[in-house]
């Protein structure tokens, strides 16, 4: 885990004093924590810390469940209050956004995380869980009208008015779509890599990549290929089996390294395909769009044929921050309302 802390983080004599606001941005495999001070007006003042962890994912995250979330948001309020120097009780609104908190799920990761944060001196009612699509919205959008494309560990399209989704197409979970994602990458990559060791798919230097990741030796000529022990095959079959789906976007950037491949190329420029049609399906009439996830920020490939496809449809794309400042505007707009209220 990594945090810091303003390097001069006192208080200033605009913040609101005795409240700050933290925001979230949770993937399956990374949760980012920043906590800032409140502005007069609602606007978000100085960085007092920030931290980092393991993410959370109700859908694939393995069964530490939001303990690295919770370490993280700890982390951070310690170093808040340790750097300001802060001596009376200082109230905190929050806002996490985080992946597989839709509908679906919302009033489970809600009851759950709620519950990990409350012995942090964080009430329930200061707590505000939100799908992580709302948080890479904000952090791109200044009036809370158009798209989002999400590409990271899982993906989604999304239309918003006045910040509130309208239409979505996927963000249903790997099992069910997230197609295009870091997922769905890792998840093509390793069947690539088994469909070669198997003969029943050609050769592909994503083989060699994969098996080092795991720990396994790639096979000499002549190595068995019977179903025994010896067969690396079944060191591939073991070696996956406990792996928790989010792992699994570990292995996307394994194809953006091997340019000249043909198998390589293909999964990217399906991702991008993939991406590009749930931009289709929800757009109606919007011109601008957001994009967030790391698939679309950390691979190259898939970034410049998704958007040399949204230039052909005349859609302005959005350069956002990190989804965490959106966060953290939303939870400026809570702390706002809390205090007319």
């Amino acid at each position: 885990m990594t945090t810091m802390a303003d390097p001069d983080p006192a208080p200033s004599s605009s913040a609101v004093p005795g409240l700050q606001v933290l925001g979230a941005d949770v993937g399956a495999t990374r949760a980012r924590v920043r906590i800032r001070a409140l502005g007069p007006h609602g606007e978000l003042g100085t960085l007092l810390a920030s931290a980092e962890g393991p993410g959370y994912n109700p859908n694939s995250s393995g069964p530490d469940g939001p303990a690295g979330l919770v370490d993280a948001v700890r982390t951070a309020l310690l170093a808040a209050q340790a750097g300001a120097r802060l001596q009376a009780p200082v109230r905190t609104v929050a806002v996490l956004g985080i992946a597989g908190a839709a509908a679906a799920h919302h009033a489970q990761v809600e009851e759950v995380v709620r519950a990990a944060l409350a012995p942090l001196g964080l009430p329930a009612r200061d707590v505000s869980i939100v799908d992580d699509m709302l948080p890479a919205f904000a952090a791109g959008s200044a009036h809370g009208e158009g798209l989002l494309l999400l590409g990271g560990t899982g993906s989604a399209a999304v239309r918003f008015s006045g910040f509130a989704p309208v239409r979505r197409c996927d963000g249903m979970g790997w099992l069910l779509g997230d197609t295009g994602s870091a997922v769905w990458i890792g998840r093509e990559v390793l069947q690539a890599a088994a469909c070669d060791l198997d003969g029943r798919g050609p050769a592909t230097a994503l083989t060699a990549d994969v098996l080092a990741e795991l720990g396994l030796p790639v096979p000499r000529p002549g190595a068995p290929r019977d179903g025994s022990g010896d067969d690396v095959r079944q060191g591939l079959i073991a070696a996956v089996r406990p792996l928790a789906p989010a792992h699994w976007g570990r292995l996307a950037p394994i194809a953006q390294r091997h340019p000249r491949d043909g198998i390589a190329r293909e999964i990217l420029a399906r991702a991008a395909a993939e991406l590009v049609a749930k931009v289709d399906a929800v757009r109606d009439g919007a011109a601008e769009i957001v994009l967030a996830g790391s698939v679309l920020s950390e691979n190259p490939e898939v970034s410049r044929r998704v958007r040399a496809e949204l230039a052909d449809r005349q859609l302005e794309v959005l350069e956002a921050g990190p989804p965490v400042e959106g966060a953290l505007r939303l939870a400026a707009q809570r702390a706002a309302e809390a205090l007319r209220s």
